[in-house]
């Protein structure tokens, strides 16, 4: 009986030890998953002439107003234009997500502004209302 209690209680401090050393996942992983993966591919590299890399990309690397607009803008509105990006040209539609809250939305561009090897600061959830209102 004691030895049953012991391996109990050594299997139950295994379980929170391990769980305390989990992460838990960024907020906008989620949502990339759910919305972005199938496209970007979990790595952020998208599909070459179709869906353009995230990871690495000049546009969700910059941090002026003028490119966190444009990629809030993308999120709401979806793209249908053949654009080039860093010198090649991809032309696959991308669906609007307006309908995602504006915390989603700021969540998932946090989260892919600063993820593989992006650096790139946060977009908060006033930015992504205020350009909701300009653009709807």
């Amino acid at each position: 009986m004691r030895l049953v209690s012991t391996v109990l209680v050594a299997f139950f401090l295994c379980c929170v030890f391990v769980s305390w050393q989990q992460k838990p996942a960024p907020p906008g992983e989620k949502v990339y998953k759910q919305y972005c993966l199938s496209c970007h591919m979990a790595d952020g590299g998208g599909v070459p002439h179709l869906n353009p890399p995230l990871d690495g990309s000049s546009l969700v690397n910059k941090n002026d107003q003028q490119s966190t607009q444009k990629l809030i803008q993308i999120v709401l509105k979806g793209m249908t234009d053949r654009v080039p990006i860093d010198g090649e040209y991809y032309s696959n539609n991308m669906a609007a997500h307006a309908h995602l809250s504006n915390q989603e939305i700021a969540d998932v561009l946090t989260y892919i502004r600063s993820t593989w090897q992006n650096k790139a600061s946060a977009i908060s959830a006033k930015e992504v209302a205020q350009m909701r209102k300009k653009l709807l």
